[in-house]
């Protein structure tokens, strides 16, 4: 990967989208000169060859690379992308599809086994937004909730979830700093400006952001940790939770039989006797 904390002195140049260049710059620590932005639908040039990035409706930043070359051909990079019909209509790649120009494309084939066959991603945000929204309709329940993410991503997960309950979502002081870098990205997706209804008051709210893996693991297969969840509720000051109600939205959650059939699981927990170990 990337080198971090200003480690970075190329000789290369890393060219890329400006939500990509801001987190390159805040957290990576990339030093400015090593950084060139293109906006989305700019073209720029390479040597003999013309390129131009489209959204990849994936998480902020990320980008589908259109390279025309000067023989009329194409190459097209998907990227690490989820497929939107508005792709269709990206012009410079709608023009090089409908003329078949595209000579070579290369895939991000992650999911690309026929097993991974995935509801909407609309949907499955609504699942986890509307059960969200009825923890918190039942009357003498203290509820937690938190939402598992990557570094970057997740950020429709939470920007519904704050919208339907109408709550501020809590996130710890690195992960607001990634929010405010990808706040660029909001004229394409009004959930990148989720800072908005973000608090680093872990006691204002109690929808709370969790690094991916503190709440279990998902491979080889799904293996929840009741005991680190009902460990990070017990630390909090102020409110004491009857529950906590723990999500992990990621593709590897669909990834085996078992993770299918175990998908949803819960246990009482005992703290003094994870205490004690």
């Amino acid at each position: 990967g990337l080198p971090r904390d200003g480690a970075y002195v190329g000789p290369a140049l890393i060219h890329c989208t400006p939500v990509t260049a801001s987190l390159l710059r805040s957290v990576h620590g990339v030093a400015a000169e090593y950084i060139v932005e293109h906006s989305y639908g700019e073209g720029w040039k390479h040597e003999a060859a013309e390129i131009t990035f489209y959204d990849a409706n994936h998480c902020p930043g990320a980008a589908i690379v259109l390279i025309q070359l000067p023989d009329g051909k194409a190459h097209l990079h998907t990227g690490d992308m989820r497929y939107h019909p508005k792709m269709k209509e990206y012009p410079l790649l709608k023009e090089a599809s409908e003329s078949r120009l595209i000579d070579l494309l290369y895939l991000d084939t992650t999911y690309s086994h026929p097993k991974h066959n995935f509801v909407a991603q609309d949907a499955a945000i609504e699942s986890i937004a509307s059960q969200v929204e009825q923890l918190f309709t039942e009357r003498h329940v203290s509820t937690l909730v938190l939402l598992s993410c990557y570094s970057i991503g997740k950020e429709k997960v939470l920007w519904e979830c704050s919208r339907r309950t109408n709550r501020t979502v809590y996130v710890n002081e690195r992960k607001h700093k990634m929010l405010q870098c990808i706040q660029g990205h909001k004229g394409v997706e009004k959930s990148s400006s989720i800072i908005d209804r973000c608090t680093q008051n872990e006691n204002e709210t109690n929808i709370h952001v969790v690094p991916m893996g503190l709440c279990g693991e998902m491979w080889p297969y799904f293996q929840p940790n009741y005991n680190e969840c009902a460990k990070y509720a017990e630390k909090l000051e102020g409110t004491k939770y009857d529950r906590v109600v723990a999500f992990m939205p990621t593709g590897w959650a669909d990834a085996t039989n078992w993770n299918k059939k175990n998908a949803v699981s819960k246990r009482r927990v005992d703290l003094d006797q994870v205490q004690k170990r």
